[in-house]
């Protein structure tokens, strides 16, 4: 389980308590914390946790890299058969890990998504706003899949050989439909299951969605540009 931290000093024990819990029928099984030099504390916090968790290991970056880099800084160090993603402020439910690794013992990627039958978000604003954009990136990069910014996903680590971590990990969001490119580049298999987003639990957002959206447009448009470079 990689769970990337930026000021989440609230949401990180009663998340990594969840996730134990619901992970529990599995004896082997770890939970990577990315902290992005966090300023609230959660470092501190995720330290203390780690002294009585076993389970647990903490990287930290001594600068703010952003999301994507986190994520494949854990993605490199994650040494399980299948590696969970997921948000550190409960829009991911915890519950829903169970059917994703259950559907990732038969494909090589799971993505939880808002979009396919049975999925939702707490914010119907929010979630046709969402669901438009999603139409937008799928006809620029002719994505197969409903729901290409979630980030909430499991992969088998077969999987990992195929990632080019450079062209992929690094910015926000944006990284999520960047790794869907490449997963269905090399062939591998996907499944969509449904997903329910709920609002953050603790803290401010750090997302701004009108901001996120144009920046997402543009990251959208040099994507597909280098990929025609190189076709």
């Amino acid at each position: 389980m990689i769970l990337p931290t930026f000021n989440e000093v609230d949401n990180i024990e009663m998340l990594v308590a969840e996730i134990d819990r619901v992970l529990s029928g599995y004896k082997l099984k770890e939970i990577i914390i990315v902290d992005d030099n966090s300023s609230d504390g959660t470092l501190e916090k995720i330290s203390a946790l780690c002294i009585s968790n076993s389970l647990l290991k903490l990287i930290s970056n001594p600068e703010r890299n952003g999301l994507g880099k986190s994520i494949g800084l854990g993605l490199k160090l994650a040494v399980g058969d299948l590696i969970a993603v997921m948000d550190s402020d409960f829009t991911h439910r915890p519950i829903e890990l169970t059917a994703m690794i259950g559907a990732a013992h038969s494909y090589d990627f799971v993505n939880g998504s808002r979009f396919c039958s049975g999925g939702s978000m707490a914010s119907k604003n929010h979630y046709l706003a969402s669901l438009v954009f999603n139409w937008v990136i799928r006809l620029i990069l002719q994505t197969r899949i409903r729901d290409n910014l979630g980030g909430y996903w499991v992969m088998n680590s077969n999987a990992k050989k195929f990632l080019v971590y450079d062209k992929i990990f690094f910015g926000y969001g944006d990284y999520y439909f960047r790794l869907i490119h490449y997963i269905q580049a090399n062939k591998l298999s996907i499944v969509e299951v449904p997903a329910k987003y709920e609002s953050r639990k603790f803290g401010e957002s750090k997302s701004n969605f009108f901001k996120l959206f144009f920046s997402y447009l543009f990251q959208t448009l040099v994507f597909r540009k280098n990929l025609s470079k190189n076709s």
